[in-house]
């Protein structure tokens, strides 16, 4: 990861206006954790080409983890604006959603992504999260088996999700 970054460092002194090498080493820095070196990167390449989609999705996946919804939905909106293909723009701006408690909004963005790539697995389990938290288990069963089907690995991510809501269910039952 170090020889990618100092790459990168290298492009970006040759053309310091080459938007596309900020999003890269912005890439290499959010996967080494370097979450405000990143956002520092994506935010440069915005101001150099504001129709990148890929920072904006990038950096909409960083804020979606600090736990900024709303920031992460600004930027996953510009994301998919741009680039209305762009599968996991659509599959994170429903996970903000659904952590907003706006299920019928997830859903659909969950619903976008599946119909931008039907093998996305993410989306069906995401999907299935949001329907479970309906109270539409049939319905989130058949999306927990499509994810499966397509990515059997993603069985401990699915199982752990579930036990998620499963408790969540039963503290907000306490707390009426």
């Amino acid at each position: 990861m170090n020889e990618a970054l100092a790459d990168f460092d290298a492009l970006i002194k040759i053309n310091p206006r080459y938007a596309p090498g900020y999003v890269n080493r912005g890439a290499v820095r959010q996967l080494n954790g370097d979450l405000s070196g990143a956002i520092a990167d994506f935010d440069k390449a915005i101001a150099i080409n504001p129709s990148l989609a890929q920072a904006y999705n990038n950096r909409g996946a960083i804020r979606l983890g600090l736990g900024d919804m709303e920031g992460a939905i600004r930027d996953l909106d510009r994301a998919v604006g741009i680039s209305p293909r762009l599968t996991a723009a659509y599959n994170d701006r429903g996970i903000a959603k659904t952590e907003q408690g706006r299920l019928d909004e997830a859903i659909s963005d969950f619903n976008k992504a599946i119909e931008t790539d039907s093998a996305y697995a993410l989306a069906y389990l995401n999907r299935g999260m949001a329907l479970l938290l309906k109270g539409e288990t049939a319905e989130a069963d058949k999306d927990f088996g499509r994810c499966l089907e397509i990515n059997p690995r993603l069985k401990q991510l699915l199982e752990a999700r579930k036990k998620q809501v499963a408790q969540s269910t039963r503290r907000n039952r306490k707390s009426k």
